[in-house]
């Protein structure tokens, strides 16, 4: 069994800047109370159990979300931010859309940057798989580009395993961050990913 926490401290994983450069909005649907929707229909597939789902961070910063884009990754899917859910609906031409949901801090994602975390929201899960890949697909956004890019409000995004290593003889997983730019060590931030710092990972998706 192994256990995996998605973790964020971002507006949004799913940019609340404008969506008109991807063609058309997505639509989100917050979760007030944790349990309104089956959250399992987007984590399982086929060859996957998933269970033990716990959700930690402000109710309005977690829901799920869906998109007629033809160039977004996904077509749906959960939706955790460090404000409230459904601001990522667009559009947001403000460079000061907010919402304080006093959630708490991470220890984890306060391990990636040299900042103290806040408003962080926290999904975490179990899952047995049958399958030698389980695949996760995420979309990184943030209300603070580019006007706040290195500076002390470095918004960050983890995903964390822990169990038992697949191949033997090495260590077992213990809060292993796997979000990190392709190929580096680095993890997901703004500061790490904007229009300077690996350039080809961003986009730029509106003034706001």
């Amino acid at each position: 069994m192994m256990k995996i926490i998605c973790q964020v401290l971002i507006i949004s994983i799913f940019t609340i800047t404008t969506f008109t450069i991807l063609g058309q909005p997505i639509s989100v649907t917050p979760s007030s109370i944790f349990g309104s929707f089956d959250p399992v229909v987007y984590l399982e597939n086929s060859a996957t159990e998933v269970f033990n789902i716990n959700y930690i961070g402000d109710p309005q910063s977690f829901g799920h979300f869906s998109t007629q884009a033809s160039n977004f990754l996904m077509d749906n899917g959960l939706i955790l931010t460090s404000g409230k859910a459904d601001n990522a609906s667009g559009p947001n031409n403000s460079g000061s859309i907010s919402y304080n949901s006093n959630g708490p801090s991470s220890a984890l994602l306060n391990a990636l940057i040299p900042n103290t975390t806040n408003d962080a929201s926290i999904l975490e899960y179990d899952i047995i798989s049958c399958d030698s890949v389980y695949k996760l697909s995420v979309v990184f956004g943030s209300d603070e580009y580019l006007e706040w890019v290195n500076s002390s409000f470095n918004d960050v995004f983890g995903i964390f395993i822990s169990g038992p290593s697949p191949n033997a003889g090495y260590p077992d997983y213990n809060n292993l961050n796997i979000a990190l730019i392709p190929g580096t060590p680095i993890p997901i931030s703004i500061n790490n990913i904007n229009n300077v710092a690996n350039s080809m990972y961003y986009v730029n998706n509106g003034t706001g």
